[in-house]
């Protein structure tokens, strides 16, 4: 039994990711960094990736198990990273 010519099988589709982004920023300068970090993410992995960019307040558990990387963007005070 051979394969059609033309159509995919399982192992010729790649797998989607999901790469969450959760940030923090109280000037707008960090979500700058993010905005650009999601869309060099979406460019890099084409189709194969879905990003979900959430504010620290509103990123839950649930978004961290549906996840497969995490990326954090937080600015710096004094060597910690930003909170409330």
């Amino acid at each position: 039994m051979g394969h059609a010519h033309g159509a995919a099988s399982n192992q010729d589709v790649e797998p989607e990711r999901h790469l969450l982004v959760v940030f923090h920023s109280r000037t707008g300068s960090t979500q700058v960094l993010c905005d650009a970090a999601v869309e060099a993410a979406a460019a890099g992995a084409g189709d194969g990736i879905v990003v979900r960019a959430l504010g620290a307040f509103a990123a839950g558990p649930d978004d961290v198990l549906w996840a497969h990387g995490v990326l954090v963007v937080t600015p710096a005070n004094f060597g910690y990273m930003s909170g409330p």
